[in-house]
């Protein structure tokens, strides 16, 4: 019989055990009655050279190596019901390890959230992505048609806010385009249906029209779990898609923070925002993709990269931009593909949140460890009120390891409803984070499920807490007197015992001096950030979502124009204009500059955000212009201008002086590519 099964039967076992000794310790007494013995001398006689039953018993669980785990049952049901008798400790010190317990464990599931779990996909491992911010689709087509020469499979999406309204008021849904390769190469299976695949992701839609695959929080949410929604209709600004299939509930996307309502092939953009010839299909300057790649199963990284490189010339050719000046075309002919490892997906939040992530989980570790502080001395109290029962127990024939070990048994006792308590507030601190980080325009989505990832690292916090705080009272029992028992220890004696207690508080009030700086400093920062001037003034300022993809490319300029002077002669209203971008929105639009004659510059370095607005936007929203002028009609028709903020002209510039000065936008003339 196994450990394990000896421990499980142990109680059997131990009924078995007990009837044994009987029967030897009857037979016994039966031999010496015999001998001439009265029955009592014979009893007395057979006890005595059995050595003693529970003596017995003791021995024979050695041999079956289940002692400690017998012993450790029994300081357990021993530890908990002592501490029942002491309520008023029990109640504060689960408070404290649940409250310690529970922002560690909160605060980890975000980390583990953000920085650590790898897609929910088939052998993640194998995913790599294509650096750089985003692709044109005629690069996507160019690499999807060379994929196999470096890779065993190729994948695009991008993500955009969509119109599920059929005219009027708009219904605002979360969109992802997808390659017919997205799912396949992925590895996601539905839920329901089917999911897009290469025969729905072509130009004007698959052999049935267009189609669309759902999440399944849109699937819950919009039609109420309805298993019949296979087959029927969703209208993306107001054209008819069909349903094929819903999406498993834990694949919220690639991008970790975000989710998705309705996935698209790409293949169909234009039936949603039809543009001529810079279309999103074929505009060689609108940069909307990106674009991940599989490798093969004995395939790395670095290779991979470098049989990328080498049909890169391909790439770069067939994909060439006609409206570049020539040095931005040997820019874009030289520049080396990289790839770098997808596992963990991609993710603005990750950039966003690492750092005050990283920070959080120093501060709520030192919560935790002024929570143990507190605990501990509490139990060194306890432990100094129970002398005279710890030293009886030694002077009954308990060792000094049997103390600790007794004592030690308490603080997991201690720890296990401090465990449960702390799981109730992770999982709802957890959630409540998320939410305080989401806005009216940009939802924060992340999956917190209750896994083995999460038990493990509670159950692991729990017993080095319970460790943690129950060492310091079990340490100090190596000091118990036997001779204690026999009458009340000396007060000095008392006194040299508890000052154990005095690094302890010493530790505590040094941690919670650290926590008040922390927290002011927390505090300064939230006021600065909440007093943070804006760059303009949000009081009276009321903004209007305008969806404009029905509008032909080259009409949208003038319809954007008329919309603003239109809105800023309604009674009422003093100023009036239209943006691509509206501020504090969540919602960017970036690329790359080049200042004509100026230096070099590589990656994000020459990287800088964008909006198009029209005349009386800085206006509308209180901005001084403090060089130059505005925007006005007269910007319709002429050579291109912009205007610039003081931080973009001293990083392109060196100087806030930007007047006259030219730069090249190197996204081109093309539709821009808006994005989170």
């Amino acid at each position: 019989m196994t450990w394990f099964g000896r421990f499980r039967r142990r109680t059997a076992l131990d009924r078995d055990l007990d009837r044994e000794l009987q029967d030897h310790l009857e037979r016994r007494t039966q031999a010496l009655m015999a001998a001439g013995l009265t029955p009592a001398q014979a009893r007395r006689q057979a006890a005595i050279e059995s050595g003693g039953a529970e003596q017995v018993k003791e021995a024979v669980r050695d041999v079956r190596g289940t002692r400690w785990a017998h012993d450790f049952a029994q300081d357990v049901r021993y530890g908990a019901r002592s501490l029942r008798k002491s309520p008023g400790l029990l109640v504060a010190a689960v408070l404290s390890m649940g409250l310690g317990i529970g922002a560690n464990t909160a605060i980890f599931s975000l980390v583990d959230a953000v920085l650590l779990r790898a897609l929910p996909v088939r052998a993640p491992q194998e995913l790599v992505v294509l650096e750089n911010d985003s692709f044109t689709n005629p690069i996507w087509e160019e690499m999807r048609r060379l994929a196999p020469a470096f890779s065993s499979g190729a994948l695009a999406w991008s993500e955009e806010r969509l119109d599920l309204s059929n005219g009027g008021e708009t219904d605002p849904a979360s969109g992802l385009w997808v390659s017919g390769s997205f799912f396949e190469t992925l590895g996601v299976q539905p839920a329901l249906g089917r999911l897009i695949d290469p025969a729905d992701d072509r130009r004007g839609g698959g052999q049935d029209g267009p189609t669309v695959a759902i999440s399944h929080a849109f699937w819950q949410r919009r039609f109420g779990g309805d298993p019949a929604v296979i087959g029927r209709t969703l209208a993306i600004s107001g054209v008819p898609f069909t349903i094929v299939g819903v999406v498993p509930a834990r694949f919220l996307g690639p991008s970790v923070g975000r989710s998705f309502d309705v996935a698209i092939p790409i293949g169909t953009v234009d039936l949603v925002k039809p543009g001529g010839p810079q279309s999103q299909l074929d505009g060689r300057s609108t940069w909307w993709l990106s674009v991940m790649f599989r490798l093969r199963t004995d395939q790395s990284i670095d290779a991979a990269t470098a049989a990328l490189r080498g049909v890169q010339p391909q790439i770069r050719e067939a994909t060439l931009p006609t409206d570049w000046p020539a040095e931005m075309l040997t820019r874009y002919l030289n520049e080396p593909l990289e790839l770098s490892p997808a596992a963990t997906g991609m993710s603005e939040a990750r950039r966003h949140y690492r750092e005050p992530l990283l920070a959080l989980m120093g501060i709520v570790g030192l919560v935790l460890l002024v929570a143990c502080a507190n605990v501990a001395n509490l139990l060194l109290a306890r432990a100094a009120a129970r002398q005279h029962e710890l030293s009886a127990r030694l002077a009954l024939g308990a060792s000094h390891g049997r103390l600790i070990r007794q004592l030690i048994a308490e603080s997991l006792v201690l720890a296990l409803p401090g465990a449960v308590v702390g799981l109730t507030l992770a999982l709802w601190g957890s959630r409540f984070l998320v939410a305080q980080l989401a806005t009216s325009e940009s939802a924060v989505a992340l999956a917190l499920p209750l896994d083995w990832r999460l038990l493990g690292f509670l159950t692991g916090l729990s017993i080095a807490t319970a460790l943690a705080f129950g060492l310091a009272p079990a340490w100090r029992t190596r000091r118990v007197d036997a001779s204690d028992a026999v009458g009340h220890a000396t007060h000095s004696r008392v006194t040299r015992r508890g000052a154990v207690s005095g690094p302890l508080v010493v530790g505590q009030v040094a941690l919670s001096l650290v926590l008040v700086v922390v927290a002011a400093l927390l505090g300064r920062t939230f006021s600065a950030l909440a007093t943070r001037d804006l760059g303009f003034d949000p009081d009276d300022l009321h903004t209007v979502g305008i969806e404009l993809r029905r509008t032909a490319m080259e009409a949208r300029p003038e319809l954007a124009t008329r919309l603003g002077e239109a809105a800023a002669r309604i009674p009422g209203v003093r100023h009036g204009a239209v943006s691509v971008v509206e501020p504090m929105s969540g919602m960017g639009w970036n690329g790359p500059i080049t200042v004509p004659g100026g230096p070099q510059r590589s990656g994000r370095d020459r990287m800088s955000m964008f909006n198009a607005i029209t005349p009386g936007w800085f206006a509308t929203y209180g901005t001084r212009v403090i060089a130059g002028r505005d925007f006005d009609r007269r910007d319709d028709r002429g050579a291109p201008v912009a205007i610039v903020n003081e931080a973009f002209a001293r990083h392109f510039f060196g100087t806030p002086a930007a007047v006259g000065r030219r730069v090249v936008m190197e996204t081109g003339p093309g539709r821009p590519s808006c994005g989170r």
